[in-house]
């Protein structure tokens, strides 16, 4: 009894319908039923996916082309589990002309919701055939689904390409449903979903998927976006989803977005790339001849399975003979990229000297996921000198920099690869963190040693080992107490010291509390050369003196400069001989000394200096005082002050060459053998001789002479 009721319901509804089709309606064009010669009958469901207030509102009609051959119809809801069911007739061969649907010609359904119309279904026609007929069992009838995948505000749309169209500034497009499409698209100027250039989108992903395949071997752009275009996505479990099925070379790209001389904005949203191989990237951030290009990952996720993540396209000023002057703008604050080629690739196809391109991470999660070779950022051959990668900030790098050192400035973040000095910015250096990662901190290398380096002096000079060199890296400046024996200043293995130009300068008190006065003490033989030691400011707290280098040990000293000060009467640049070795070698060569009691001095105690050569040097208010058991060699210095060469005993003959100086006329410049004195090219001519000490002027003699109370014999 119950299905007779339900066929008898339904008869009457198709009744009504028969009746009541809107034939009035302009949509598809005029239609009079009386011009065709035969019809079928197509009764079916409607399913209604999406938001939806009135679907039976909804205009669905048959089409042969663009011609309709129905009446317009509207849904209607059953009594029986709330089906919305449509009854067509469908009418073709016209009684005129030859027009017409034929046998198994396609009928294509349509649907119209007062704003655009959409496909509903297709089949084929044939005469007085009727399809899903039988009313007592809906389950057979044909399903025509129409959904709504998008809204803006309560205004629902078939398409979220008609949704972005209809959308105006600050409106958000919703998407209220997935969104499932196959494609072979093949246009590099055009993608799937369009933003033009006038346009700000704001799309909502609202949780929903977007899955496309795409069979181009050509250029296949999902979202194209020359305006401005934003993602969010309100329920934090969105998935966009692009599949390329064919691998491509160097001259196509497979992209879920082509940022074109736009504005791109990821607050939320999963955006997926997977197959390909080359260019195949989730999100293409392009200026070339388009303009500046301006993209802001703020959140959500971007993943390239296979290729690249995130390119950074700049202006290539050689396609199409166009300038190109567009800058490639990218800023992540937040979100996870990540990329299994590369998370974030610069490039630009032929090198220019304009800034094409900057790159700014203060947040988020940058991530190569090749775990073979981690490419976190890349920035190509080709970029130097046209990109700034700026990295500070919470944001984390799993993996590594590639690029010119010149590209990068890392003051900030953690890193899963050691950072490279190269790469840090301005006052910045490496650091290794205590949870196993790295990053940088503020500061400076003042010194290395091979590989090493030291952020200071202390540091460096504890760390020399036997044979090596210290170099200094940079100015530095001691203003603290300097203790040469607990500093490391204490030398003790052979080492050389390069200062590269540098100047280590002192300013506070110089002192061991013992006898040590000394910046550097060397119990080894040192060589020092290129560097500059300043004690202009430095304090003496004992014997008013401190001296620059006190060594015990053979020294060479080369193209240096030695700053002292005019406080402390008895300071000295350089004292040797305080015993301890035999036979040892003094050499200073193209060095200045300023302002001490002794540029040059033998401490006298030891009386173990073998030779002494002191050559092309000058000495600005710094006397000279050396002593030796063989030979001194005192050849093109300047001095504007005393010089005095002594033996150290009369049982040796000391070999004097003393030529091609330039002296002060009013110094003092003495001779006294001790022992037997053999004096080649001497300072000047010998003028007199004082109880075996020889001067080069007479006023000097004398001026001894009554001094001493000692005759004056005039040679």
């Amino acid at each position: 009894m119950r299905s007779k009721f339900f066929i008898l319901m339904l008869m009457m509804m198709f009744c009504s319908l028969s009746f009541g089709q809107n034939n009035a309606s302009t949509w598809g064009g005029d239609f009079n039923h009386h011009d065709y010669a035969t019809n079928m009958q197509v009764v079916a469901k409607i399913t209604v996916n999406g938001e939806v207030t009135n679907p039976e509102t909804l205009q669905i009609a048959a089409f042969c082309g663009n011609e309709r051959r129905s009446f317009v119809v509207n849904p209607t809801k059953t009594p029986v589990n709330n089906n919305y069911l449509v009854s067509l007739q469908i009418y073709g061969d016209k009684v005129h002309g030859n027009g017409g649907f034929g046998e198994n010609s396609d009928i294509i359904i349509k649907v119209y919701d007062g704003q655009s119309e959409y496909v509903l279904y297709t089949l084929q026609y044939n005469a007085n055939e009727v399809i899903g007929g039988d009313l007592s069992n809906p389950d057979q009838m044909p399903n025509m689904v129409f959904n709504y995948v998008a809204k803006i505000g309560t205004t629902n749309y078939a398409t979220l390409q008609a949704a972005i169209d209809a959308a105006t500034e600050n409106q958000i497009v919703t998407l209220i449903d997935n969104i499932t499409l196959t494609s072979d698209l093949n246009n590099p100027a055009k993608g799937y979903f369009n933003v033009n250039a006038d346009d700000k989108v704001i799309i909502d992903l609202n949780g929903k998927k977007i899955t496309a395949t795409e069979n181009s071997s050509g250029n296949f752009i999902l979202f194209y976006n020359y305006g401005e275009l934003t993602f969010n996505d309100s329920q934090n479990s969105a998935i966009v989803e692009l599949t390329a099925t064919i691998d491509r070379d160097w001259n196509a790209q497979s992209s879920i977005v082509l940022n074109r001389g736009g504005k791109l904005t990821i607050n939320g949203g999963k955006f997926i790339h997977k197959g390909g191989s080359d260019m195949a990237i989730t999100i293409c951030n392009s200026a070339n001849s388009y303009g500046d290009a301006y993209m802001y990952v703020k959140g959500g996720e971007i993943i390239s399975e296979k290729y690249i993540a995130i390119r950074m396209r700049m202006a290539d000023p050689s396609q199409n003979g166009d300038p190109g002057n567009g800058v490639s703008n990218l800023e992540v604050t937040g979100g996870t990229i990540s990329g299994y080629s590369r998370a974030i690739w610069g490039h630009i196809t032929n090198p220019s000297s304009e800034q094409l391109g900057n790159l700014t991470i203060t947040g988020g999660i940058i991530k190569g996921t090749n775990p073979d070779n981690k490419k976190a950022i890349e920035m190509d051959n080709d970029t130097h000198d046209n990109i700034d990668v700026e990295i500070s900030g919470n944001a984390h790098i799993d993996g590594k920099l590639i690029g010119d050192y010149s590209d990068y400035a890392v003051s900030g973040g953690t890193f899963t690869v050691p950072v490279e000095e190269g790469f840090c910015a301005e006052g910045y250096i490496p650091v290794s963190n205590q949870d196993g990662t790295y990053g940088v901190k503020p500061g400076a290398y003042v010194a290395q040693i091979g590989d090493k380096k030291y952020e200071t002096l202390q540091e460096a000079l504890k760390a020399i080992t036997s044979g090596c060199t210290l170099d200094i890296l940079t100015d530095i400046t001691i203003t603290e107490k300097w203790d040469c024996r607990n500093t490391g200043a204490t030398i003790e293995v052979p080492v050389t010291i390069n200062g590269n130009g540098k100047t280590i300068k002192f300013t506070g008190e110089i002192s061991d509390g013992l006898n040590h006065l000394a910046a550097f003490r060397f119990e080894a033989p040192v060589t020092v050369e290129n560097l500059t030691v300043d004690m202009s400011e430095a304090v003496a707290v004992f014997q008013n003196r401190f001296s620059a280098i006190s060594t015990k040990a053979n020294l060479t000293v080369n193209e240096s400069k030695f700053i002292g000060s005019t406080t402390y009467a008895n300071s000295r640049a350089i004292i040797f001989g305080e015993g301890g070795h035999e036979g040892l070698e003094i050499v200073v060569n193209e060095t200045e000394f300023i302002n001490w009691k002794y540029g040059v001095v033998d401490n006298m105690n030891g009386g173990d200096v073998k030779s002494v050569t002191i050559t092309g040097n000058k000495f600005d208010n710094a006397n000279v005082q050396i002593s030796a058991l063989e030979s001194i060699t005192f050849t093109g210095n300047t001095t504007d002050s005393d010089v005095q060469i002594t033996s150290y005993t009369a049982n040796n003959t000391l070999n004097v060459t003393a030529k091609n100086n330039i002296l002060a006329t009013d110094g003092t410049y003495t001779v006294n053998a001790g022992g037997t004195l053999d004096l080649q090219d001497e300072f000047l001519t010998p003028v007199a001789d004082v109880n075996g000490k020889i001067y080069f002027t007479l006023q000097a003699a004398l001026d001894y002479a009554v001094k001493a109370a000692d005759e004056v014999t005039v040679t």
